[in-house]
């Protein structure tokens, strides 16, 4: 890999590491990561242009580099590789970031996140993948009818709003996924840039700050002042994506089940942010049946 890297790059590279499934290594105090990737070329350039333009705006979000013929992804042989440098990944990240990154001009090239479709494939794989184990995994099996109770709901909720909904409000938007890394280090790699509703990335800051670390209410004042639907963002609060991640990657031996464990300690934090949201901005949301929600309350 590092003569890969010496060949094609404008880089001398004396040393590479690997660490915690990273592949890695260092220019003039630079962190520089080497990535396989599967996105089409189009895609990358896209995420590459719009995180250079968010850099330029003092967003410290990782960079990708140019190879030598100006390409920012480099075949080798069936694989394709990116090298991104870690501008920060310890400056804080905020709401106001978000709301920030979401005025962007979007991109037909990026990927839209499609929400509906894609978390009712997500609930129907786990269900079946946890259709063929008995007597493992008993920490998953103790909870996850609860958040696939939270899901369906969600998922109802989301679909009635959208329907109701008056224009698709899309923009930019960093998407987080694993949320035991640092926010920061999810929100500034740019292979994590989506075209979004704003209120997905809302959602999952506010989960984030949930599971992690406690929620900022004065900083919550910011979303009184955009223009979001306040039902589509308590379907994407109900939705408990995190937790999903967490269990693929334990059923793939990626994380130990007891990465779940802070679900279920911090449920009811996130019990009483879902009431106090409800509550707050109970006339701007639409109700299901007469209810919110059905079997919030985790046993």
């Amino acid at each position: 890999m590092k003569e890969i890297i010496n060949e094609n790059y404008n880089l001398k590279v004396d040393k590479l590491y690997e660490n915690f499934g990273e592949i890695y290594f260092f220019v003039n105090e630079f962190k520089i990561l080497v990535k396989k990737v599967t996105f089409d070329e189009s895609t990358i350039k896209s995420m590459a242009e719009i995180s250079n333009e968010l850099y330029k705006k003092d967003l410290k979000i990782s960079t990708i580099i140019l190879n030598k013929t100006g390409e920012f992804v480099t075949k080798i042989k069936n694989e394709k590789i990116v090298l991104i440098r870690e501008n920060s990944i310890t400056e804080k990240v905020g709401l106001k970031n978000i709301l920030e990154v979401f005025k962007l001009k979007s991109n037909s090239q990026l990927i839209k996140i499609n929400n509906m479709e894609e978390n009712a494939e997500e609930v129907d794989y786990i269900e079946k993948k946890l259709t063929t184990y008995n007597k493992e995994y008993l920490n998953i099996q103790s909870n996850i009818d609860y958040f696939i109770g939270l899901a369906e709901n969600s998922i109802q909720l989301l679909g009635k709003s959208i329907k109701n909904s008056k224009k698709e409000d899309m923009g930019i938007i960093i998407n987080s996924d694993d949320i035991d890394m640092a926010f920061e280090k999810e929100y500034y790699n740019p292979l994590n840039i989506r075209v979004g509703r704003i209120e997905l990335a809302i959602a999952n800051y506010i989960k984030w700050k949930i599971y992690t670390d406690y929620i900022d209410f004065e900083e919550l004042k910011m979303i009184d002042q955009e223009k979001i639907d306040y039902t589509i963002l308590l379907s994407y609060l109900l939705f408990p994506n995190y937790y999903f991640n967490d269990v693929k990657r334990i059923l793939n031996n990626n994380k130990k089940e007891i990465s779940i464990k802070k679900y279920t300690i911090n449920n009811k934090k996130y019990i009483n942010f879902l009431k106090y949201y409800i509550n707050k901005y109970s006339y701007k949301i639409e109700k299901i049946n007469n209810r919110y929600w059905i079997n919030l309350q985790y046993h």
